[in-house]
């Protein structure tokens, strides 16, 4: 019924990357963290690989670990007041019992803006074990195929196999060339029901240890935005890992692909384009409207002013707060804003940002009753014993309720 759509920034030429889905119940909480995206590819078509948690038949390491990542996510977002609160609100012991019985962070592995690269994390979940096998799985690469050297040196494993789907990679010739001679490269297909060979998208990182196999999967390519750099650049991703039987491994991970015994086919090489990024810019970070006051982030380029607030078509008044925030006083929520600034004589608008509901989205019809009541009753013009009487009914009602 009702929804938010957080913007999350990253770098200039990194992506906010990750993949997931969190239900929150009172007796029950269910995660699932996996490769795809939401859309008709992601959800239907494409091979994608997904790891489903459940507080009520997993470990529940893993939805210590998720807390742990969204609030990571949150912090990094400004006006976040009320993304915390939700955080805190889908966690909280006194209406969700399932939290009582959460076990230590585990089972997941995720970059936001601090902390080492998902390849240490990985090796820190890998101390101490002697690795024998690597597999993996990825359809996007760096254009030397730098990770794939780096990850096979690393793991010291006598052999690793590299699956890509030829036609959908841009794994090049020239990359695999430089492979060192413990690497092996293995053309699959991705066969769906109908028998239409689909796009494999899935992205995993198999460590194979005697009969056993740990297994990394998730949002990240081998790439090194996504695996190699620390703190806040590079790419935010979220991968989960669990350790399987080898022949759990091959009948759940690579039971479903076809090898195909050709000889590779792939391109020589690969024209890397530029990432658009204007320097002169306007970005809205996020607008919120709670009781009459709009709140919006947003990040300018150096040497620029916000000279002018547009909402839903009309120049406003508004007050600016910082170099990054401004309010303005509007009784009704605004459908979308916009702003405009000067670089010099050179006039620049930002991107069209939609605006946040605030007592629509955290609150119950009930809820929301109650708050408006009170807003429009409780001032002078308005304030008589008939609105006293509005404000306790529908307080008793949302008590009982």
């Amino acid at each position: 019924r009702r929804y938010r759509i957080v913007p999350v920034s990253t770098q200039p030429g990194f992506r906010f990357h990750p993949k997931a889905i969190f239900v929150s119940g009172r007796e029950k909480a269910s995660l699932f963290v996996g490769s795809g995206n939401v859309g008709f590819g992601g959800w239907k078509l494409n091979g994608e690989i997904w790891n489903r948690f459940d507080t009520d038949s997993n470990d529940t390491g893993a939805f210590t670990s998720f807390q742990n990542y969204l609030y990571q996510i949150g912090k990094a977002v400004p006006l976040n007041d009320s993304i915390l609160q939700e955080i805190q609100e889908s966690f909280d012991p006194n209406t969700r019992s399932w939290v009582e019985d959460l076990n230590e962070a585990d089972s997941l592995i995720g970059k936001v803006d601090t902390g080492i690269s998902l390849i240490d994390q990985m090796f820190n979940v890998l101390e101490g074990i002697s690795v024998e096998k690597l597999t993996i799985c990825s359809p996007y690469f760096d254009i030397e195929g730098e990770m794939v050297n780096e990850l096979s040196i690393r793991s010291g494993a006598k052999s690793t196999s590299v699956l890509v789907q030829p036609q959908n990679t841009n794994l090049t010739q020239k990359a695999v060339d430089k492979f060192n001679d413990s690497i092996e490269l293995r053309l699959v297909t991705f066969l769906s029901h109908e028998g239409s060979n689909n796009f494999l998208h899935a992205k995993f990182f198999a460590f194979q240890f005697g009969d056993l196999v740990t297994v990394f999967s998730g949002s990240s390519n081998c790439s090194k935005a996504a695996l190699i750099i620390p703190e806040s650049k590079g790419n935010v991703e979220l991968m989960s890992y669990t350790t399987v039987s080898l022949e759990e491994f091959e009948r759940e991970y690579v039971g479903e692909l076809d090898l195909i015994e050709n000889p590779p086919e792939l391109k020589e090489d690969i024209e890397m384009g530029q990432d658009d990024f204007d320097s002169r810019s306007i970005s809205l970070l996020g607008c919120r409207y709670d009781f009459s006051v709009l709140h919006v982030s947003f990040h300018v380029s150096e040497g620029m002013k916000v000279s002018k607030c547009i909402i839903d078509g009309i120049e406003v008044d508004f007050r600016l707060i910082n170099e990054s925030q401004l309010s303005v006083n509007i009784l009704k929520c605004p459908n979308n804003v916009v702003l405009e600034g000067k670089l010099g004589t050179e006039k620049i608008i930002s991107n069209t940002g939609w605006v946040d509901h605030e007592m629509e989205l955290r609150a119950t019809s009930h809820q929301r009753r109650l708050a408006k009541s009170i807003h429009d009753g409780v001032n002078s013009e308005n304030w008589d014993i008939s609105s006293w009487y509005n404000i306790l009914s529908l307080f008793h009602h949302h008590l009982k309720v």
